[in-house]
């Protein structure tokens, strides 16, 4: 059997509705792909009040945006124009390690991804 990964964006959601969103489809481990996990609007999502939040409603966090978030560190990752070249993430050592990351921990634990985004 093939593990399932969600996905599932923190929007504007309140924290104890996204717990309850979480809950409901039995997430017991947050994977958090941003690359800055940080919000200005939703202070409850900024790490590491973030983490501590879902760690005291029994639920694990593991911050995986330096693998996997939309805005890579490494410069050579980017076009010349600055955009963000997905085909070479797709192909770096540290996406890799990621996606394998993300695989162990969906053997183990019913995980959802988590971005920002309203609808991932």
């Amino acid at each position: 059997m093939n593990p399932l990964v969600f996905t599932v964006g923190h929007s504007n959601w309140p924290f104890p509705d996204f717990v309850r969103l979480l809950k409901s489809a039995g997430i017991d481990t947050v994977l958090d792909v941003r690359s800055r996990p940080a919000s200005g609007r939703n202070p409850q999502f900024t790490q590491p009040a973030f983490e501590t939040l879902l760690r005291g409603e029994n639920i694990g966090y593991t911050f995986l945006g330096e693998e996997l978030g939309g805005r890579p560190a490494n410069a050579d990752l980017y076009r010349q124009n600055g955009t963000v070249d997905y085909q070479a993430c797709r192909k770096s050592f540290a996406f890799r390690a990621g996606i394998e990351r993300v695989a162990a921990e969906a053997a183990r634990h019913k995980v959802a991804l988590v971005c920002a985004e309203e609808d991932p």
